[in-house]
Formats: C-alpha cells, sequence, structure tokens
C-alpha cells in the first residue's frame, strides 16, 4: 500500500520560515522535550530541549498544511507516483478512493480532487470517512459506496 498525504505529517517537523524545504522525523526532538517534561509542573525544565530548526535556529512546527509556508517537497513524489499509476491503469480496473477526514478546511487539497478521480474513473467508488462531511458527490464513477 501507498500513500499520499497532501496535508503532511504530524510526525515530521519543519522550520517555521522555512528556510530549506526539508523536514525532519519528530521522535528525535520530542524525545528530548519528555525527558526534560516535569508532569507536576506541566513544564519544560530545560528549554534548550525545546526544538529549534537545525538550520537557522528558528522555532519549528509539525509538518502540516497551514499557510504558505508548508513544505511539501517529501510529500509530492507520492503524488506524482499516484497520478502515473492513475494513467496507467487499464480501464477495467476497480479503484477505491478511501477519503479519511477530507472536509472544507481546504476542499481542494484532497475532498475535490480524490472526487474528481473517481468521477473520471470507471469502475472508482468513493467512500468517505468524516462525522461532519461524509457526503459524496452523486455522480462519482459507479456511485458512493454503500
Amino acid at each position: 500500500m501507498r500513500i499520499f498525504t497532501p496535508q503532511g505529517d504530524y510526525g515530521r517537523l519543519q522550520c517555521t520560515v522555512p528556510c530549506v524545504q526539508e523536514t525532519w522525523a519528530a521522535k528525535r526532538f520530542l524525545d528530548r522535550v519528555l525527558a526534560a517534561y516535569d508532569r507536576e509542573t506541566g513544564r519544560v525544565t530545560a528549554p534548550a530541549a525545546l526544538p529549534i530548526c537545525p538550520n537557522r535556529g528558528a522555532d519549528v512546527f509539525p509538518n502540516v498544511r497551514v499557510g504558505p509556508e508548508f513544505v511539501d517537497g517529501a510529500h509530492m513524489p507520492a503524488g506524482d507516483r499516484l497520478n502515473r499509476w492513475l494513467g496507467d491503469a487499464p480501464g477495467t480496473a476497480r479503484l477505491l478512493v478511501l477519503a479519511t477526514g477530507a472536509g472544507f478546511n481546504t476542499p481542494g487539497v484532497i475532498r475535490w480532487p480524490m472526487e474528481n478521480v473517481v468521477r473520471h474513473t470507471s469502475g472508482a467508488r468513493l467512500l468517505r470517512v468524516n462525522p461532519d462531511h461524509p457526503e459524496s458527490p452523486p455522480t462519482s464513477g459507479t456511485g458512493p459506496c454503500p
């Protein structure tokens, strides 16, 4: 299974500036923070344990789409592979698009493009898992999954 996450990854951090188009695994940063975390006070006892950009020293935050500073380079190769795969799939291929949590905060990133894939792929089905916005379009492929 291959996964395309155009909204980012909470398991990675990025510079808030961003000074480079790189992301870093959050675990090593979080391990340092947890080692300096005081459960009684709820504070980090060593400010030097707080994560900063290893290149610039700026603050970091999770690598998720929150604005124009989002670093998406690590996610785009999976999107390119998806587009190539969709272009190469035989016309008789069965496709299930599983959209989890795709609502209306940024519908142009996941919700609408995936509806478009289903709409233009014969035999495709859309399964949307979203407690607030589970609707699927009426004209998607062979219809939404029951």
